[in-house]
């Protein structure tokens, strides 16, 4: 088996965990940007320099800190913050824009989305789906919240992969 697919799998595996956990339960656990982080060092050791890695990292403490502005603004959500700087941790110079751009595009079209969901809910007041996608929005809409961990996951997701192929 090609070691870029096995680290590539991992990631996937944690970002996709982190968009489920935070749509199913608003939260995003502590592990996946633990793993995230963990696996990045050791695929660097083999397919980057160290120079290169440390760019990475300077990259991830960047983003670290933006998100902590917002965390501490009520912006973002601790997990939020994690996932991002993890995310970019793995984009790195050459991907962090198209990182953050997708990741806003997302959560617009997300905030977008829960925005037009709660107008709809004040102005017709039916009774909310029972299924996944139409009683999360509401859950949200009703309580004025946007899990941007789907946000930093597509965002993820749309430009992280270029770096396994």
């Amino acid at each position: 088996m090609d070691l870029k697919l096995l680290f590539a799998a991992v990631f996937l595996f944690a970002i996709a965990s982190a968009i489920i956990s935070d749509a199913s339960r608003l939260v995003i656990p502590n592990w996946v940007p633990a793993i995230l982080a963990g696996s990045f060092f050791p695929y660097a050791l083999v397919y980057y320099g160290c120079s290169d890695a440390l760019l990475h990292a300077l990259v991830a403490f960047g983003l670290l800190a933006v998100g902590t502005i917002l965390f501490l603004r009520g912006q973002f959500g601790a997990g939020d913050v994690k996932l991002l700087a993890a995310a970019g941790l793995w984009a790195g110079p050459a991907k962090v824009i198209p990182l953050v751009v997708w990741t806003s595009l997302a959560g617009l079209a997300l905030a977008g989305t829960i925005v037009i969901y709660w107008w709809y809910l004040g102005r017709y007041h039916e009774a909310v789906s029972t299924r996944f996608p139409m009683k999360q929005l509401a859950q949200w809409a009703k309580i004025g919240l946007c899990p941007y961990g789907i946000a930093i996951g597509a965002g993820a997701l749309a430009t992280v992969p270029a770096v396994f192929f």
